[in-house]
């Protein structure tokens, strides 16, 4: 019930997010990291889509070797860089 709820708050913030890398999960789904901030300004949301239909919110940072992901509900997970794909809109030379 409570990540019901912390996705259904988290909705109007994902409307404006920007996708900015995603890679396949070993669910079946994918982990994607957008532009928008979490709660503490510090961090930025990302989530993760599961073949079942849930959704897992969380916020990320990263480093020169892993991408951190301190997911909803308490987990900490560390990612390498491998199979990451730069989403993010191409804009003309200038």
């Amino acid at each position: 019930m409570i990540r019901l709820l912390l996705a259904l708050l988290m909705i109007p913030a994902m409307g404006k997010a920007e996708a900015l890398f995603e890679t396949a999960n070993t669910g079946g789904g994918k982990i994607v990291l957008t532009d928008e901030y979490c709660n503490d300004n510090n961090h930025r949301l990302a989530y993760a889509t599961h073949p079942e239909g849930e959704t897992q919110m969380g916020c990320w940072t990263a480093d020169n070797s892993h991408i951190h992901v301190k997911w909803y509900g308490g987990q900490l997970r560390s990612y390498d860089y491998t199979g990451w794909i730069d989403k993010r809109k191409k804009r003309p030379n200038t």
